[in-house]
Protein backbone atom coordinates (compact mmCIF):
# COMPACT_ATOMS: atom_id res chain seq x y z
CA UNK A 1 0.00 0.00 0.00
CA UNK A 2 1.33 3.42 -0.93
CA UNK A 3 1.94 5.98 1.76
CA UNK A 4 -0.05 9.18 1.70
CA UNK A 5 2.13 12.20 0.76
CA UNK A 6 3.50 14.18 3.72
CA UNK A 7 1.76 17.37 2.59
CA UNK A 8 -1.59 15.56 2.66
CA UNK A 9 -0.79 13.98 6.04
CA UNK A 10 -0.11 17.46 7.41
CA UNK A 11 -3.54 18.68 6.20
CA UNK A 12 -5.23 15.68 7.79
CA UNK A 13 -3.45 16.28 11.11
CA UNK A 14 -4.37 19.97 11.05
CA UNK A 15 -8.03 18.99 10.70
CA UNK A 16 -7.58 16.41 13.44
CA UNK A 17 -6.40 19.21 15.74
CA UNK A 18 -8.86 21.83 14.56
CA UNK A 19 -12.16 19.94 14.65
CA UNK A 20 -11.93 18.80 18.30
CA UNK A 21 -10.87 22.29 19.37
CA UNK A 22 -13.89 23.86 17.69
CA UNK A 23 -16.22 21.20 19.08
CA UNK A 24 -14.82 21.64 22.60
CA UNK A 25 -15.48 25.38 22.48
CA UNK A 26 -18.95 24.87 21.02
CA UNK A 27 -19.95 22.27 23.60
CA UNK A 28 -19.03 24.64 26.42
CA UNK A 29 -21.96 26.76 25.21
CA UNK A 30 -25.22 25.41 26.73
CA UNK A 31 -27.22 26.12 23.57
CA UNK A 32 -25.26 23.41 21.74
CA UNK A 33 -25.69 20.71 24.40
CA UNK A 34 -28.75 18.65 25.14
CA UNK A 35 -29.78 17.66 28.64
CA UNK A 36 -28.18 14.24 28.12
CA UNK A 37 -24.72 15.61 27.25
CA UNK A 38 -21.81 14.09 29.18
CA UNK A 39 -18.21 15.17 28.75
CA UNK A 40 -17.12 11.55 29.19
CA UNK A 41 -18.52 10.97 25.70
CA UNK A 42 -16.59 13.82 24.09
CA UNK A 43 -13.75 11.72 22.61
CA UNK A 44 -16.19 9.34 20.90
CA UNK A 45 -18.34 12.31 19.83
CA UNK A 46 -15.28 13.86 18.16
CA UNK A 47 -14.28 10.61 16.45
CA UNK A 48 -17.79 10.23 15.03
CA UNK A 49 -17.89 13.87 13.90
CA UNK A 50 -14.50 13.59 12.22
CA UNK A 51 -15.40 10.36 10.44
CA UNK A 52 -18.58 11.92 9.03
CA UNK A 53 -17.24 15.34 8.03
CA UNK A 54 -13.61 14.75 7.03
CA UNK A 55 -14.36 13.94 3.36
CA UNK A 56 -15.57 17.45 2.56
CA UNK A 57 -12.06 18.79 3.12
CA UNK A 58 -10.48 16.89 0.24
CA UNK A 59 -10.82 16.78 -3.51
CA UNK A 60 -12.53 13.78 -5.07
CA UNK A 61 -9.18 12.67 -6.44
CA UNK A 62 -7.50 12.85 -3.03
CA UNK A 63 -10.41 11.09 -1.34
CA UNK A 64 -10.64 8.32 -3.94
CA UNK A 65 -6.94 7.52 -3.60
CA UNK A 66 -6.38 8.02 0.14
CA UNK A 67 -9.78 7.62 1.83
CA UNK A 68 -8.81 4.87 4.29
CA UNK A 69 -5.56 6.53 5.30
CA UNK A 70 -7.18 9.97 5.59
CA UNK A 71 -9.98 8.62 7.81
CA UNK A 72 -7.64 6.61 10.01
CA UNK A 73 -5.20 9.48 10.58
CA UNK A 74 -7.95 12.06 11.07
CA UNK A 75 -9.83 9.94 13.60
CA UNK A 76 -6.65 9.02 15.49
CA UNK A 77 -5.49 12.65 15.61
CA UNK A 78 -8.99 13.83 16.53
CA UNK A 79 -9.27 11.32 19.38
CA UNK A 80 -5.82 12.22 20.73
CA UNK A 81 -6.61 15.93 20.56
CA UNK A 82 -10.03 15.48 22.19
CA UNK A 83 -8.54 13.40 25.00
CA UNK A 84 -5.83 16.00 25.55
CA UNK A 85 -8.48 18.76 25.77
CA UNK A 86 -10.43 16.73 28.33
CA UNK A 87 -7.32 15.95 30.37
CA UNK A 88 -5.69 19.38 30.26
CA UNK A 89 -8.91 21.27 30.99
CA UNK A 90 -9.75 18.98 33.90
CA UNK A 91 -13.38 19.39 32.85
CA UNK A 92 -14.42 16.02 34.23
CA UNK A 93 -13.51 17.20 37.73
CA UNK A 94 -14.90 20.73 37.72
CA UNK A 95 -17.86 20.64 35.33
CA UNK A 96 -21.22 20.81 37.13
CA UNK A 97 -22.51 17.38 38.07
CA UNK A 98 -19.44 15.36 37.09
CA UNK A 99 -20.33 11.77 36.31
CA UNK A 100 -19.06 8.99 38.59
CA UNK A 101 -16.20 7.01 37.13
Amino acid sequence: MATMPQKLQNRVRELGYLLPSILFAEMLNPKYRGSNWHWEEFVDFVANHVSIHIAMNFTDKEWDRWENQIKALAIRTGRETAQRLINESGILTWWPNPQPK
